[in-house]
C-alpha cells in the first residue's frame, strides 16, 4: 500500500487568522467581561489596555505542540441610553484618577 498525502488550506475567518499553529483574534471586551468564542477562560488582567496581547496556551491549532490563541484586546464602551447609564460614566470620571498616556483629556 501506498501513502496518503493530504494538503490542507484554511478559508479566511471572520474572527481569527492563523500564524502557523498560533491562531490570533481582536477580541472587543469592556471593562468587566472577557468573552472568547469557545469554552476557554481569558482572564482580562486589572489595567489592562487597548492593543495589549493575551495567551492562551495550547489552545490553537492542534499538533504537536499545539498552537496557542493571542487576543489582541480591543476596549469597547457600551451605548449610553438612560440617564441612569450616564450618571455611572460621570461618576466613573470623578472617581476614578485616569490621565491617557498620550496626556490628552476629554
Amino acid at each position: 500500500m501506498g501513502d496518503l498525502f493530504l494538503e490542507v488550506s484554511f478559508a479566511p475567518h471572520p474572527v481569527n487568522h492563523a500564524v502557523g499553529r498560533d491562531l490570533y483574534l481582536e477580541l472587543s471586551v469592556a471593562a468587566w467581561e472577557a468573552t472568547p468564542d469557545r469554552k476557554v477562560t481569558l482572564i482580562v488582567p486589572a489595567n489592562a489596555r487597548a492593543d495589549q496581547k493575551l495567551r492562551l496556551r495550547d489552545k490553537g491549532l492542534p499538533g504537536t505542540p499545539a498552537g496557542d490563541i493571542y487576543a489582541t484586546l480591543r476596549i469597547v464602551n457600551p451605548k449610553v441610553t438612560t440617564e441612569e447609564a450616564r450618571n455611572v460614566f460621570e461618576q466613573m470620571i470623578r472617581e476614578v484618577p485616569f490621565n491617557p498616556p498620550t496626556g490628552i483629556r476629554g
